[in-house]
Protein backbone atom coordinates (compact mmCIF):
# COMPACT_ATOMS: atom_id res chain seq x y z
CA UNK A 1 0.00 0.00 0.00
CA UNK A 2 1.69 3.99 -0.88
CA UNK A 3 0.22 6.64 0.27
CA UNK A 4 0.89 10.16 -1.28
CA UNK A 5 1.01 13.69 -0.01
CA UNK A 6 -0.83 15.69 -3.04
CA UNK A 7 -0.37 19.65 -3.00
CA UNK A 8 -1.53 21.96 -5.07
CA UNK A 9 0.66 23.79 -7.44
CA UNK A 10 1.03 27.30 -6.64
CA UNK A 11 0.31 28.76 -10.00
CA UNK A 12 -1.20 32.19 -9.81
CA UNK A 13 -2.98 31.93 -13.18
CA UNK A 14 -6.12 34.76 -12.51
CA UNK A 15 -7.04 35.02 -15.98
CA UNK A 16 -10.51 37.01 -17.22
CA UNK A 17 -11.62 38.11 -20.51
CA UNK A 18 -9.62 41.50 -22.33
CA UNK A 19 -7.06 41.66 -19.69
CA UNK A 20 -5.30 39.97 -16.78
CA UNK A 21 -6.05 41.38 -13.44
CA UNK A 22 -8.47 44.67 -14.28
CA UNK A 23 -8.74 45.20 -10.69
CA UNK A 24 -4.96 47.33 -11.32
CA UNK A 25 -4.50 50.64 -10.54
CA UNK A 26 -5.76 53.11 -7.61
CA UNK A 27 -2.20 54.60 -7.12
CA UNK A 28 -3.40 57.66 -5.28
CA UNK A 29 -5.26 56.89 -3.42
CA UNK A 30 -4.13 55.93 0.33
CA UNK A 31 -0.44 56.18 2.10
CA UNK A 32 1.36 52.74 1.77
CA UNK A 33 2.14 50.88 4.98
CA UNK A 34 5.55 52.35 4.62
CA UNK A 35 4.79 55.87 4.81
CA UNK A 36 3.68 55.87 8.22
CA UNK A 37 6.99 56.09 8.95
CA UNK A 38 6.87 56.46 12.98
CA UNK A 39 10.09 55.65 14.09
CA UNK A 40 12.86 57.02 11.77
CA UNK A 41 15.90 58.32 12.74
CA UNK A 42 15.68 61.90 13.14
CA UNK A 43 19.69 62.47 11.54
CA UNK A 44 19.46 59.36 9.03
CA UNK A 45 16.21 61.44 7.53
CA UNK A 46 18.09 64.92 8.06
CA UNK A 47 21.10 63.12 5.69
CA UNK A 48 18.87 61.65 3.25
CA UNK A 49 16.82 64.94 3.18
CA UNK A 50 19.86 67.12 2.67
CA UNK A 51 22.51 67.15 -0.06
CA UNK A 52 24.90 68.23 2.06
CA UNK A 53 25.54 65.94 5.23
CA UNK A 54 28.14 65.97 8.08
CA UNK A 55 30.80 64.10 5.99
CA UNK A 56 32.00 67.20 4.32
CA UNK A 57 32.20 69.12 7.47
CA UNK A 58 35.74 68.08 8.92
CA UNK A 59 34.13 69.86 12.40
CA UNK A 60 31.12 67.95 12.64
CA UNK A 61 30.83 64.67 14.74
CA UNK A 62 31.84 61.52 12.78
CA UNK A 63 29.04 60.04 10.74
CA UNK A 64 27.40 56.50 10.61
CA UNK A 65 28.27 54.21 7.97
CA UNK A 66 24.71 54.47 7.04
CA UNK A 67 24.46 58.09 6.71
CA UNK A 68 27.74 57.63 4.67
CA UNK A 69 26.24 55.04 2.40
CA UNK A 70 22.72 56.99 2.06
CA UNK A 71 25.43 60.78 0.90
CA UNK A 72 27.48 58.39 -1.47
CA UNK A 73 24.17 56.89 -3.38
CA UNK A 74 22.29 60.56 -3.58
CA UNK A 75 25.68 61.67 -5.26
CA UNK A 76 25.53 58.96 -7.76
CA UNK A 77 22.27 59.32 -8.18
CA UNK A 78 22.76 62.71 -9.00
CA UNK A 79 25.34 62.60 -10.75
CA UNK A 80 23.15 60.30 -12.98
CA UNK A 81 20.81 62.78 -13.57
CA UNK A 82 18.16 61.31 -11.70
CA UNK A 83 15.58 62.19 -9.69
CA UNK A 84 17.00 62.97 -6.21
CA UNK A 85 13.97 64.28 -4.41
CA UNK A 86 12.22 61.11 -4.91
CA UNK A 87 14.96 58.79 -4.34
CA UNK A 88 15.55 60.93 -0.91
CA UNK A 89 12.00 60.18 -0.60
CA UNK A 90 12.68 56.48 -0.89
CA UNK A 91 15.29 56.94 1.79
CA UNK A 92 12.87 58.00 4.25
CA UNK A 93 10.37 55.50 3.94
CA UNK A 94 13.58 52.72 3.99
CA UNK A 95 13.83 54.06 7.58
CA UNK A 96 10.22 53.45 8.21
CA UNK A 97 10.15 50.26 6.82
CA UNK A 98 13.60 49.23 8.94
CA UNK A 99 12.45 50.26 12.23
CA UNK A 100 8.74 47.62 11.31
CA UNK A 101 11.42 44.92 10.24
CA UNK A 102 14.08 45.06 13.03
CA UNK A 103 16.37 45.91 10.16
CA UNK A 104 20.34 46.86 10.82
CA UNK A 105 22.02 50.10 10.27
CA UNK A 106 24.81 47.13 8.54
CA UNK A 107 22.40 45.40 6.03
CA UNK A 108 21.05 48.80 5.16
CA UNK A 109 24.56 50.32 4.51
CA UNK A 110 25.57 47.21 2.61
CA UNK A 111 22.20 47.52 0.68
CA UNK A 112 22.55 51.33 -0.49
CA UNK A 113 26.39 50.84 -1.21
CA UNK A 114 25.35 47.80 -3.51
CA UNK A 115 22.66 50.33 -5.13
CA UNK A 116 25.33 52.51 -5.64
CA UNK A 117 27.82 50.43 -7.22
CA UNK A 118 25.10 49.45 -9.94
CA UNK A 119 25.05 53.22 -10.93
CA UNK A 120 29.00 53.40 -10.58
CA UNK A 121 30.62 50.35 -11.55
CA UNK A 122 32.73 50.85 -15.12
CA UNK A 123 31.56 46.46 -15.56
CA UNK A 124 29.94 46.36 -19.16
CA UNK A 125 26.41 45.26 -18.07
CA UNK A 126 26.20 41.95 -20.31
CA UNK A 127 21.90 42.71 -20.19
CA UNK A 128 21.25 45.98 -19.89
CA UNK A 129 21.57 49.49 -20.94
CA UNK A 130 22.84 52.13 -19.16
CA UNK A 131 18.86 53.48 -19.08
CA UNK A 132 17.67 50.20 -17.68
CA UNK A 133 20.41 50.21 -14.99
CA UNK A 134 18.79 53.35 -13.38
CA UNK A 135 15.78 51.34 -14.02
CA UNK A 136 17.81 48.71 -11.83
CA UNK A 137 18.70 50.57 -9.27
CA UNK A 138 15.66 52.91 -8.51
CA UNK A 139 13.46 50.16 -8.63
CA UNK A 140 15.32 48.03 -6.25
CA UNK A 141 15.73 51.32 -3.79
CA UNK A 142 12.22 51.52 -4.09
CA UNK A 143 11.32 47.45 -3.66
CA UNK A 144 13.43 47.69 -0.13
CA UNK A 145 11.75 50.74 1.36
CA UNK A 146 8.21 49.61 0.04
CA UNK A 147 7.96 45.99 0.25
CA UNK A 148 4.14 45.96 0.64
CA UNK A 149 4.36 47.98 -2.72
CA UNK A 150 5.96 44.83 -4.86
CA UNK A 151 3.69 44.00 -7.50
CA UNK A 152 4.13 40.29 -9.65
CA UNK A 153 2.06 42.45 -12.47
CA UNK A 154 0.37 39.80 -14.78
CA UNK A 155 2.72 37.22 -14.08
CA UNK A 156 1.71 34.09 -12.66
CA UNK A 157 4.57 34.70 -10.03
CA UNK A 158 2.81 34.77 -7.22
CA UNK A 159 4.78 31.79 -6.04
CA UNK A 160 8.03 33.49 -5.30
CA UNK A 161 6.72 37.16 -5.25
CA UNK A 162 6.18 36.05 -1.59
CA UNK A 163 9.73 35.13 -1.49
CA UNK A 164 10.57 38.36 -3.14
CA UNK A 165 8.40 40.17 -0.60
CA UNK A 166 9.96 38.75 2.88
CA UNK A 167 13.63 39.31 1.64
CA UNK A 168 13.32 42.51 0.94
CA UNK A 169 11.53 43.49 4.13
CA UNK A 170 14.06 41.30 6.35
CA UNK A 171 17.51 41.13 4.26
CA UNK A 172 17.35 44.38 1.75
CA UNK A 173 20.93 43.58 1.53
CA UNK A 174 20.71 40.14 -0.41
CA UNK A 175 17.81 41.95 -2.31
CA UNK A 176 19.91 44.16 -3.57
CA UNK A 177 23.23 42.20 -3.94
CA UNK A 178 21.03 39.39 -6.09
CA UNK A 179 20.00 42.63 -8.52
CA UNK A 180 23.58 44.12 -8.60
CA UNK A 181 24.70 40.39 -9.56
CA UNK A 182 22.62 39.95 -12.35
CA UNK A 183 23.13 43.17 -13.56
CA UNK A 184 26.38 43.51 -13.46
CA UNK A 185 27.46 39.94 -14.32
CA UNK A 186 24.27 37.95 -15.63
CA UNK A 187 24.59 35.36 -12.57
CA UNK A 188 23.55 34.61 -9.52
CA UNK A 189 25.64 33.54 -6.65
CA UNK A 190 23.59 30.78 -4.00
CA UNK A 191 24.01 30.63 -0.76
CA UNK A 192 25.86 27.29 -1.04
CA UNK A 193 28.23 28.99 -3.43
CA UNK A 194 26.78 27.56 -6.35
CA UNK A 195 26.59 29.68 -9.53
CA UNK A 196 23.26 29.56 -11.58
CA UNK A 197 23.05 31.83 -15.00
CA UNK A 198 19.63 32.94 -15.89
CA UNK A 199 18.45 33.31 -19.14
CA UNK A 200 18.58 36.07 -21.22
CA UNK A 201 15.39 36.09 -22.21
CA UNK A 202 14.07 36.03 -18.64
CA UNK A 203 15.55 39.01 -17.50
CA UNK A 204 15.04 41.61 -20.47
CA UNK A 205 12.40 43.59 -19.50
CA UNK A 206 8.93 42.91 -20.82
CA UNK A 207 5.69 44.99 -21.01
CA UNK A 208 5.31 45.52 -17.69
CA UNK A 209 8.81 46.36 -16.78
CA UNK A 210 8.77 48.67 -19.90
CA UNK A 211 5.56 50.43 -18.89
CA UNK A 212 6.48 50.78 -15.13
CA UNK A 213 5.70 54.22 -13.89
CA UNK A 214 8.57 54.81 -10.76
CA UNK A 215 6.68 57.57 -10.24
CA UNK A 216 3.57 56.03 -9.28
CA UNK A 217 4.93 52.47 -8.41
CA UNK A 218 1.96 50.80 -6.59
CA UNK A 219 -0.26 49.80 -9.99
CA UNK A 220 -0.05 46.30 -10.68
CA UNK A 221 2.71 46.49 -12.95
CA UNK A 222 6.24 44.69 -12.06
CA UNK A 223 9.05 46.77 -12.39
CA UNK A 224 12.64 45.63 -13.07
CA UNK A 225 14.20 44.57 -9.68
CA UNK A 226 11.45 42.12 -9.17
CA UNK A 227 11.43 40.81 -12.51
CA UNK A 228 15.22 40.24 -11.23
CA UNK A 229 14.28 38.90 -8.34
CA UNK A 230 11.23 36.44 -9.59
CA UNK A 231 12.73 35.00 -12.79
CA UNK A 232 16.26 34.55 -11.15
CA UNK A 233 14.86 32.70 -8.35
CA UNK A 234 12.82 30.07 -10.55
CA UNK A 235 15.32 30.01 -13.32
CA UNK A 236 18.14 29.15 -10.37
CA UNK A 237 15.72 26.67 -8.52
CA UNK A 238 15.85 24.55 -11.66
CA UNK A 239 19.14 24.48 -12.68
CA UNK A 240 20.38 24.23 -8.94
CA UNK A 241 18.32 21.16 -8.85
CA UNK A 242 15.70 22.23 -6.14
CA UNK A 243 12.52 21.63 -8.01
CA UNK A 244 12.06 18.02 -7.00
CA UNK A 245 9.40 15.65 -9.26
CA UNK A 246 8.13 12.37 -8.76
CA UNK A 247 9.77 10.18 -11.24
CA UNK A 248 9.58 6.27 -11.99
CA UNK A 249 12.75 4.23 -11.79
CA UNK A 250 12.77 1.01 -12.88
CA UNK A 251 14.25 -1.35 -10.44
CA UNK A 252 16.60 -4.60 -11.41
CA UNK A 253 13.59 -7.10 -10.24
CA UNK A 254 11.74 -5.37 -12.83
CA UNK A 255 9.36 -3.74 -10.73
CA UNK A 256 8.12 0.50 -10.81
CA UNK A 257 9.69 2.57 -8.06
CA UNK A 258 8.61 6.45 -7.57
CA UNK A 259 11.31 8.47 -6.31
CA UNK A 260 11.34 12.52 -5.99
CA UNK A 261 13.98 13.68 -8.19
CA UNK A 262 15.65 17.06 -9.04
CA UNK A 263 14.27 18.37 -12.90
CA UNK A 264 17.07 20.63 -14.08
CA UNK A 265 16.20 20.73 -17.71
CA UNK A 266 13.48 23.61 -17.75
CA UNK A 267 13.52 27.13 -17.45
CA UNK A 268 11.06 30.27 -17.22
CA UNK A 269 11.26 33.18 -19.98
CA UNK A 270 9.44 35.41 -21.16
CA UNK A 271 7.94 35.37 -24.63
CA UNK A 272 5.86 37.08 -27.36
CA UNK A 273 2.66 38.07 -25.63
CA UNK A 274 -0.17 35.42 -26.43
CA UNK A 275 -3.74 35.80 -26.31
CA UNK A 276 -6.31 33.66 -26.90
CA UNK A 277 -10.18 33.67 -28.12
CA UNK A 278 -12.52 33.25 -26.27
CA UNK A 279 -15.90 34.16 -26.86
CA UNK A 280 -16.35 37.66 -27.66
CA UNK A 281 -13.21 38.56 -26.11
CA UNK A 282 -9.92 36.94 -25.43
CA UNK A 283 -8.12 35.51 -22.51
CA UNK A 284 -4.43 37.24 -22.14
CA UNK A 285 -1.61 34.11 -21.88
CA UNK A 286 0.92 37.16 -21.31
CA UNK A 287 4.44 36.73 -21.85
CA UNK A 288 5.56 34.41 -19.45
CA UNK A 289 6.18 30.64 -20.34
CA UNK A 290 8.38 27.40 -19.07
CA UNK A 291 10.55 25.65 -21.93
CA UNK A 292 12.86 23.44 -22.16
CA UNK A 293 17.22 23.63 -22.48
CA UNK A 294 16.68 24.38 -26.26
CA UNK A 295 13.61 26.92 -25.63
CA UNK A 296 11.20 25.25 -27.09
CA UNK A 297 7.59 25.43 -25.11
CA UNK A 298 6.93 22.96 -22.59
CA UNK A 299 3.04 21.48 -22.97
CA UNK A 300 0.83 21.36 -20.18
CA UNK A 301 -0.26 17.29 -20.24
CA UNK A 302 -3.94 18.41 -19.11
CA UNK A 303 -4.71 21.58 -21.25
CA UNK A 304 -2.48 20.89 -23.67
CA UNK A 305 -1.92 24.77 -23.65
CA UNK A 306 1.59 25.78 -23.39
CA UNK A 307 3.06 26.05 -19.68
CA UNK A 308 3.11 29.86 -18.73
CA UNK A 309 3.66 29.18 -14.96
CA UNK A 310 6.95 27.66 -13.04
CA UNK A 311 5.14 25.09 -12.03
CA UNK A 312 5.87 25.65 -8.28
CA UNK A 313 4.56 24.00 -5.62
CA UNK A 314 4.88 25.46 -1.61
CA UNK A 315 8.14 22.84 -1.40
CA UNK A 316 9.83 24.58 -4.26
CA UNK A 317 8.84 28.54 -2.92
CA UNK A 318 10.42 27.67 0.31
CA UNK A 319 13.74 26.05 -0.87
CA UNK A 320 13.96 28.87 -3.56
CA UNK A 321 14.07 30.97 -0.53
CA UNK A 322 16.40 28.61 1.32
CA UNK A 323 18.82 28.81 -1.96
CA UNK A 324 18.75 32.68 -1.59
CA UNK A 325 18.84 33.15 1.98
CA UNK A 326 20.09 30.32 3.71
CA UNK A 327 16.77 29.54 5.26
CA UNK A 328 12.94 28.55 4.53
CA UNK A 329 10.62 32.03 4.90
CA UNK A 330 7.78 31.60 7.09
CA UNK A 331 4.89 29.64 5.25
CA UNK A 332 1.44 28.54 6.14
CA UNK A 333 0.69 24.99 4.44
CA UNK A 334 -0.89 25.04 1.33
CA UNK A 335 -4.18 22.97 1.33
CA UNK A 336 -3.34 19.46 0.53
CA UNK A 337 -4.87 15.74 0.70
CA UNK A 338 -3.18 12.32 0.89
CA UNK A 339 -4.00 9.81 -1.92
CA UNK A 340 -3.74 6.03 -0.36
CA UNK A 341 -3.25 3.15 -3.86
CA UNK A 342 -3.99 -0.34 -2.36
CA UNK A 343 -1.96 -2.56 -5.51
CA UNK A 344 -3.90 -5.68 -4.37
CA UNK A 345 -7.68 -4.41 -5.01
CA UNK A 346 -6.50 -1.68 -7.39
CA UNK A 347 -8.06 0.80 -4.97
CA UNK A 348 -7.22 4.79 -4.75
CA UNK A 349 -8.68 6.48 -2.08
CA UNK A 350 -8.27 10.09 -1.09
CA UNK A 351 -8.29 12.00 2.38
CA UNK A 352 -10.51 15.16 2.99
CA UNK A 353 -8.59 18.73 1.98
CA UNK A 354 -6.61 19.43 4.81
CA UNK A 355 -5.92 23.41 5.59
CA UNK A 356 -3.83 24.95 7.63
CA UNK A 357 -5.82 28.04 9.30
CA UNK A 358 -4.29 30.00 11.45
CA UNK A 359 -5.48 31.16 14.39
CA UNK A 360 -4.61 34.37 16.62
CA UNK A 361 -2.03 33.09 19.56
CA UNK A 362 -0.19 31.76 16.08
CA UNK A 363 -0.11 34.93 14.63
CA UNK A 364 0.46 36.80 17.44
CA UNK A 365 3.56 34.60 18.17
CA UNK A 366 4.81 35.28 14.69
CA UNK A 367 4.38 38.56 14.71
CA UNK A 368 6.53 38.64 18.12
CA UNK A 369 8.93 36.26 16.69
CA UNK A 370 9.96 38.64 13.62
CA UNK A 371 8.08 35.98 11.09
CA UNK A 372 6.12 38.42 8.92
CA UNK A 373 5.69 38.98 6.16
CA UNK A 374 4.12 35.72 6.40
CA UNK A 375 3.43 33.82 3.11
CA UNK A 376 -0.17 32.48 3.24
CA UNK A 377 -2.27 30.31 0.48
CA UNK A 378 -5.17 31.81 -0.67
CA UNK A 379 -7.91 31.28 -3.42
CA UNK A 380 -7.96 27.49 -2.19
CA UNK A 381 -4.22 27.34 -2.88
CA UNK A 382 -4.54 28.81 -6.36
CA UNK A 383 -2.85 32.07 -5.23
CA UNK A 384 -0.32 33.15 -2.85
CA UNK A 385 -0.14 36.32 -0.68
CA UNK A 386 1.91 37.68 2.33
CA UNK A 387 0.49 38.79 5.69
CA UNK A 388 2.00 41.50 7.07
CA UNK A 389 0.52 42.46 10.51
CA UNK A 390 -2.02 41.08 13.11
CA UNK A 391 -3.69 43.27 15.10
CA UNK A 392 -6.42 42.43 17.70
CA UNK A 393 -9.29 45.05 18.32
CA UNK A 394 -11.15 46.71 20.86
CA UNK A 395 -13.86 43.87 20.18
CA UNK A 396 -11.29 41.10 20.57
CA UNK A 397 -11.57 40.72 16.34
CA UNK A 398 -8.40 39.15 14.89
CA UNK A 399 -7.52 41.31 11.50
CA UNK A 400 -5.01 40.82 9.07
CA UNK A 401 -2.76 42.90 6.87
CA UNK A 402 -2.65 41.15 3.57
CA UNK A 403 -0.50 42.23 0.58
CA UNK A 404 -2.18 40.76 -2.57
CA UNK A 405 0.58 41.71 -4.99
CA UNK A 406 -1.59 43.06 -7.11
CA UNK A 407 -1.61 47.13 -6.73
CA UNK A 408 -3.27 48.82 -3.76
CA UNK A 409 -6.65 48.09 -4.55
CA UNK A 410 -6.60 44.58 -2.91
CA UNK A 411 -4.24 45.67 -0.30
CA UNK A 412 -5.38 45.89 3.08
CA UNK A 413 -7.15 44.52 6.40
CA UNK A 414 -9.58 41.68 6.12
CA UNK A 415 -11.04 39.98 9.10
CA UNK A 416 -9.42 36.93 10.27
CA UNK A 417 -12.27 34.61 9.17
CA UNK A 418 -12.46 36.12 5.40
CA UNK A 419 -8.40 35.13 5.44
CA UNK A 420 -9.98 31.50 6.01
CA UNK A 421 -12.45 31.49 3.78
CA UNK A 422 -10.58 32.02 1.06
CA UNK A 423 -7.50 30.02 2.22
CA UNK A 424 -10.55 26.82 1.75
CA UNK A 425 -12.55 27.96 -1.19
CA UNK A 426 -10.78 28.83 -4.90
CA UNK A 427 -14.41 31.08 -5.39
CA UNK A 428 -13.03 33.83 -2.64
CA UNK A 429 -11.52 36.62 -4.06
CA UNK A 430 -10.97 38.97 -0.88
CA UNK A 431 -11.21 42.41 -1.70
CA UNK A 432 -9.60 44.27 1.95
CA UNK A 433 -12.40 46.11 4.10
CA UNK A 434 -9.73 48.74 4.77
CA UNK A 435 -6.36 50.27 3.24
CA UNK A 436 -3.10 49.47 4.72
CA UNK A 437 -2.88 52.92 6.16
CA UNK A 438 -6.73 52.88 7.40
CA UNK A 439 -6.63 51.71 11.51
CA UNK A 440 -10.43 53.18 11.76
CA UNK A 441 -11.51 49.42 12.29
CA UNK A 442 -10.28 49.89 15.58
CA UNK A 443 -11.32 53.41 16.59
CA UNK A 444 -15.04 52.15 16.30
Amino acid sequence: MKTIRLTIVVFCALTIFQTRFSYATDAQSGRSLNQQGQVSSQSISQAASSPTNQAANPASPVVSDLVAAKQRLVDAADARGLDTTRIKEFLTKLDATSARYGTTEKQLADALDGLTEILTSTTKSPLYTGKQLEMAFETALHNIACPMEIDQGYHPTCNVTTVEVFAAARHPDKYVAMVKEIALTGSFTANDGRVARPPKKALLPGDDENNYDISQPNSDKRNLASQIVQMTLINSAYELGHVLKQKAVRKPDGTTEYVMAPVTDRRYVLGARRKKPYGNGFIDLGEDMLVDLNGKGIINSHTKELEDGPAFTQDEVVASSKMWLGYEMPYITTPYMTTTHDPRTGRTTNSPWVYDLPDKARLLKAKADGKFPLGVPTIGGAHVQTIHDVVVDKRGNVWVLLDNQHGTERDGWVPLSDLHSTQKSNKVHLKPNYRPDDLSWNKQ
